[in-house]
């Protein structure tokens, strides 16, 4: 399981719990996941914000810091996904207009990751993280970058790494749409509308 940019010697041995599917979205999924906790350098016993929790780095994000030991990780999200989010072991808040003040009752937070973009998310991590460094975003919204929420660094992939955090947990990693090669444009608009709960995948045409 490697991206087609990368050296055969650089191949990862594909966990025999996953599917296709999963083995597919994996790199990208708790790939992205795992480089973002690293930038913020999350710690043992500390509380994380996460944005975006339902989609598939948000998802993958809250497994990985409750993996690494997070006292407590609080999840946005619709809340059509709060329950899969309670069950994943994560405090779910609803997503949306007044975001910053639900969440200021639960704050503050040692660590903030953004899947999600926008300003709700970046003014939450603003007034609810004290340390810039603590904040990272994945989506490259210049407007969140500009009002102090990094963009996550480019770093290589650690896969390897990824799957000895993983190692034999009930890791979820979850597919909810499925399109054929031919259907790519129609994937990409779902994925821009967000809301998905999960990752998307592009299957050979039969």
């Amino acid at each position: 399981m490697v991206p087609a940019s990368q050296e055969a010697d650089e191949l990862t041995a594909w966990p025999a719990r996953f599917s296709a599917e999963q083995a597919a979205v994996l790199p990208v999924a708790a790939g992205t996941a795992y480089s973002a906790l690293r930038q913020v350098g999350l710690r043992a016993g500390e509380r994380l914000l996460v944005h975006g929790a339902s989609g598939g780095v948000g998802l993958a994000a809250v497994q990985l810091a409750l993996l690494t030991g997070a006292a407590e990780v609080i999840g946005t999200a619709s809340a059509r996904h709060h329950e899969l989010l309670r069950r994943l072991g994560a405090v779910p808040v609803e997503y949306g207009d007044g975001l910053p003040e639900r969440l200021a009752g639960l704050g503050p937070f040692d660590a903030s990751v953004d899947c999600a973009g926008g300003p709700g998310p970046a003014e939450a991590a603003l007034r609810l993280v004290a340390d810039p460094g603590r904040r990272v975003t994945i989506v490259a919204d210049p407007e969140v970058q500009r009002r102090g929420v990094p963009y996550l660094d480019h770093v290589p992939l650690e896969l390897a790494a990824t799957l000895d955090l993983i190692g034999h947990s009930p890791f979820e990693l979850r597919v909810t749409a499925r399109f054929p090669l031919s259907r790519a444009a129609e994937a990409l608009r779902l994925g821009q509308r967000g809301g998905v709960g999960g990752k998307i995948v592009l299957l050979p045409e039969e």
